[in-house]
């Protein structure tokens, strides 16, 4: 049972391997897959799960998903995502994901890393023995780090299935190894100890008591070994090595308060109870609702009473019965309180945090009956885990409202967009029309060209490359010749007709010299002219994609914000329905809980009363009896 208890403890301190801290160098192919990374880095694990989750599940409803860049990432998302889920306690859903890898031909690495966090899927859910054959999947070649992890898991699983001897030779190699930050030493001197090997799990437990300081998940490993070895020696009556372990653990550490209680019991056991009372005195003054103190209300007493104070016994024993019938007044106060609903209001106010300083931040919250006893519940990891889903299903929930309250503000912008574009795009439409049968036009001329240009390119034809001016010089030309040729002969005739021959030859020779260089610019030109049509043609295609967008940015999405908003409403329903079964089963335990603790005072306050009463009978008995001394003659 010891073992079990503490196997709790340290499986709920150990750390889980998140995907992301991979190798952090290596170049992100996909956009999504890289935000979310950049979500948890941030801490906003919500987002970075919801985004990837969605962008895995479009990735499979693809026909081809190897084109889809999140094929780079495909199998590290998985891993990812399983992590993050793993953190949200979706333990059905994580493992199923795990399988699925396990049974695909992927490389070995991701299958190594799978198995892992399989193994741990089935240690949360107490299948150790399904924990233990998913560990076997891990092969020889995974990364060294990976292999302590899953030895340690595998220790801490034959431990919880009581196969100690099997554990100490899994956890031996283990417990040397400074990665795994004490971890791996203390399962192994538990293992040792319950196997029966003593001395050697005294030993090793000791190193973890006296390892160097750290923080304060080191610290509080140190305390625990050291009050492991105290409570077993005491256990064994060896009260004069418990102390001195005992004495180890720090007075301010969350074991202090059981430390303390110890000391006294273990100078009690060796008659010292002038010592004993120095703890339990200390003690008497700490927080009364936990029950090392409450016992220490009975302790010091006793103490007293051992070395015949039974006066002052009395009086310590009065006041333990009013601290015990305060306290139960104030458990039946809470158990009005959490009735009446106040108890989960308090879960959820900003002070009651789920980090990993949730203990701490818990101290803010003001003294009141239904969050007086808060931390002790919280410390119970059953409790803990209902409490982190009852504040996980409030931030959905509030999550939820937010985007139903958003449909309002899409229905609006949708409506302010359609009365900007629908005016608009009945003339944008007409003038676009007539530019492209424009452009169209314009495109058909220039195959004319390019085919008259091949046609030069084979047979000369000087007059076709003249110029528009050279061309109406030619017809003014030829007008004149014919008005020349109707003249009747006279004197002068043929000095015109050899300057009209001179003019009409210097206009073909100009054309025919230039004839090269002007069919060498009308290419020159059409490539021009081709450039300026593609680059029209992308314009065009531009305009075309932006009038489509423009009537896609306010058509079609009535039908999709109605089933989406149907949706929201359905998951709101649902989310309330475990929202209040979550609350009430925390309800019900916490009055269970608390009925426990009444049942405990009242068993405290009755010894108390009969100790009180004896006490008093025997002080009495003493005061009798030295006036007896005194009234005897000389």
């Amino acid at each position: 049972m010891l073992a079990a208890a503490l196997l709790i403890v340290v499986s709920a301190l150990l750390p889980v391997a998140n995907a992301a801290d991979k190798d952090k160098s290596r170049r992100i192919h996909d956009l999504y897959f890289g935000e979310a990374l950049y979500q948890a880095e941030q801490k906003n694990y919500f987002s970075a799960v919801t985004r990837l989750d969605a962008e895995l599940a479009q990735y499979y409803s693809l026909d081809d998903p190897r084109s889809n860049s999140l094929s780079y990432h495909r199998e590290e998302a998985e891993l990812f995502v399983a992590d993050l889920e793993l953190s949200y306690r979706m333990h059905q859903k994580v493992g199923r994901a795990m399988q699925r890898l396990l049974d695909q031909s992927v490389h070995e690495s991701i299958r190594d890393r799978a198995a892992y966090r399989l193994g741990r899927v089935a240690f949360i859910k107490s299948s150790y023995e399904t924990a233990l054959e998913v560990l076997d999947h891990i092969s020889a070649n995974a990364p060294r780090k990976l292999q302590l992890q899953a030895a340690l898991l595998r220790g801490q699983c034959l431990i919880a299935l009581g196969r100690h001897k099997e554990a100490v030779s899994v956890l031996q190699p283990v417990a040397a190894e400074p990665e795994l930050a004490g971890f791996g030493p203390y399962n192994y001197g538990i293992a040792l100890l319950e196997s029966g090997d003593t001395l050697a799990g005294y030993q090793q437990l000791n190193k973890v008591g006296t390892g160097t300081a750290g923080d304060k998940m080191h610290d509080a490993l140190r305390d625990k070994a050291n009050l492991t070895l105290g409570f077993t020696l005491l256990q064994n009556k060896q009260t004069i090595e418990a102390r001195s372990y005992l004495e180890r653990v720090h007075l301010q550490g969350p074991f202090s308060n059981k430390a303390l209680l110890w000391v006294g019991w273990s100078d009690a056991a060796q008659g010292s109870y002038d010592q004993a009372l120095v703890p339990w005195m200390i003690l008497r003054k700490r927080d009364i609702t936990d029950v090392a103190v409450q016992e220490a209300m009975l302790a010091a007493p006793y103490g007293y009473s051992q070395l015949k104070a039974f006066g002052r016994s009395a009086v310590l024993y009065g006041e333990a019965v009013e601290v015990f019938d305060r306290e139960s007044k104030r458990v039946d106060d809470s158990i009005v309180s959490i009735r009446e609903g106040k108890f989960l209001d308090a879960m959820l106010r900003d002070e009651a945090t789920t980090d990993t300083a949730w203990l701490f931040d818990l101290r803010k919250l003001p003294d009141a009956p239904e969050t007086r006893y808060i931390r002790d519940l919280m410390a119970g990891h059953v409790f803990n885990e209902s409490y982190r889903n009852y504040r996980d299903l409030r931030d959905l929930e509030d999550n939820v409202t937010y985007w139903q309250d958003q449909f309002a503000g899409y229905r609006d912008l949708l409506r302010v967009r359609r009365n900007y574009y629908a005016p608009l795009l009945p003339g944008v439409n007409s003038r676009y029309d007539q530019l492209d049968r424009r452009l169209t036009q314009i495109s058909a001329r220039r195959d004319q060209i390019a085919d008259q240009l091949k046609t030069l390119l084979r047979k000369r034809d000087p007059m076709a490359m003249a110029t528009a001016q050279e061309k109406t010089m030619l017809r003014q030309l030829r007008s004149i010749r014919a008005r020349i040729d109707r003249l009747r002969p006279q004197p002068g005739l043929e000095m015109l007709k050899q300057k009209h021959e001179r003019l009409e030859g210097l206009l073909y020779w100009q054309v025919n010299t230039q004839y090269e260089t002007r069919l060498s610019q009308a290419h020159q030109h059409l490539r021009q002219l081709d450039e300026t049509i593609a680059m029209t043609r992308k314009t065009q295609a531009e305009l075309a994609r932006g009038k489509s967008e423009a009537a896609l940015s306010y058509q079609g999405y009535d039908r999709a914000l109605t089933d989406l908003k149907q949706r929201l409403d359905f998951l709101k329903i649902k989310i309330d329905g475990l929202k209040a079964y979550q609350g009430q089963y925390m309800e019900r335990r916490a009055i269970g809980e608390l009925r426990r603790r009444k049942d405990r005072l009242r068993r405290y306050r009755t010894k108390a009363r009969f100790a009180m009463a004896e006490s008093y009978d025997k002080a009495l008995q003493n005061e009798k009896e030295k006036l007896k001394a005194k009234a005897k003659p000389e």
